[in-house]
């Protein structure tokens, strides 16, 4: 007889009969946890490879590039359905703290480098000094770093982050010099109830996670917010994210 891992022993439950039967989504959220970090592995792989010395030709990278972009998408993706399933059962470990703001897009900032040297991207960031924010950091730097990916994916040369305080708000910025968002995302309401787009492969979780994520940050009559926009210092697409 087979012997059962440990994990499927777990998923596993004894119905009124006494036969055991598959909790499909506990199954479910362990499958999707092991293919999130399997790609984690990845993804540190193909950077690694990408950054090597000395450096590989322009036409070794640019495919690269592209599976270390699909391969990050796919990583996010993963990483949000599990966040929104634990916000929407009520045990996300929602954790809002004083953070130095001029430091956490310097970490942003970082965590996206390789994707943007993979494809000849210039990074810019730009932050007063002194200024702070209080928010659940890993949601925040997951609705940035996919901000940024995306940004970094869909622009021409170039891609900028910029914090400041507005109307004693802070304000997360990511604008690009690329082609800018479709009228069609700058219309559809930022829900699940979105329409799917079977060309592009977009069903918009990520704008999806990135609105719950935003809202869960309240203080007084505020609340956290997201906006698409087009337009901005380079002409193409910019995302803001308001915090109060």
């Amino acid at each position: 007889m087979e012997r059962l891992s440990p994990r499927l022993v777990l998923a596993l439950i004894m119905d009124s009969d006494n036969t055991i039967t598959t909790d499909i989504t506990t199954y479910l959220l362990s499958s999707v946890h092991d293919m999130k970090n399997s790609l984690g592995v990845m993804v540190a792989t193909l950077e690694g490879l990408i950054s090597e010395v000395p450096p590989l030709p322009q036409k070794a990278r640019l495919p690269l590039a592209r599976t270390l972009h699909e391969s990050q998408r796919l990583n996010d993706r993963l990483i949000q359905l599990l966040s929104l399933y634990k916000i929407n059962h009520g045990f996300y470990p929602f954790d809002p703290a004083d953070h130095d703001v001029d430091e956490f897009v310097s970490e942003v900032i970082a965590q996206a480098l390789p994707m943007a040297q993979a494809g000849n991207i210039v990074l810019i960031s730009e932050c007063p000094q002194g200024i702070s924010g209080f928010f659940d950091r890993e949601l925040i730097f997951g609705i940035m770093l996919h901000a940024l990916h995306n940004a970094i994916h869909y622009t021409h040369k170039q891609v900028c982050l910029a914090a400041q305080m507005h109307d004693g708000q802070l304000q997360l910025r990511i604008e690009d010099d690329g082609k800018g968002y479709p009228a069609t995302m700058l219309d559809a309401p930022l829900s699940p109830e979105g329409e799917i787009d079977f060309c592009s492969g977009s069903t918009k979780l990520g704008i999806y996670f990135s609105s719950v994520a935003a809202q869960l940050h309240r203080h007084g009559e505020r609340k956290g917010s997201i906006r698409l926009e087009n337009g901005g210092r380079f002409g193409g697409s910019c995302f803001v994210l308001t915090l109060p």
